[in-house]
């Protein structure tokens, strides 16, 4: 099992290309933690995803996190608990931490 962390950060619904606006930053996962690969498909060993979606405060707490899609139900739960503990560097607007919408791809391998 391991997780592949595909995020796509939002600042104030516009997407940021950090290269092109410097002042500017989006979050950067600084503590992540890994998702138990669900006990009633281990013995199945099925690979799936979950999407989930998060709010990244602007002190680095993910926060309203929800399941978008999963490949099997059995993948949300963990997701959303790990998805849950990680945190953050905070997006940053001129220098001022800021509330960052975003999207993570969980990658569930057995």
């Amino acid at each position: 099992m391991g997780v592949q962390i595909a995020t796509r950060f939002l600042l104030f619904g516009l997407a940021v290309v950090s290269a092109l606006f410097s002042a500017n930053s989006t979050p950067r996962l600084v503590h992540r933690v890994e998702p138990a690969y669900p006990a009633a498909l281990s013995h199945q060993k099925i690979p799936g995803t979950a999407i989930v979606s998060l709010e990244v405060s602007p002190i680095g707490l993910a926060e309203k996190v929800k399941l978008v899609r999963t490949d099997h139900d059995a993948f949300g739960k963990p997701a959303l608990d790990a998805v849950s503990q990680w945190r953050f560097e905070p997006g940053r607007i001129d220098g001022q931490a800021v509330r960052v919408a975003a999207t993570v791809v969980v990658d569930f391998r057995p």
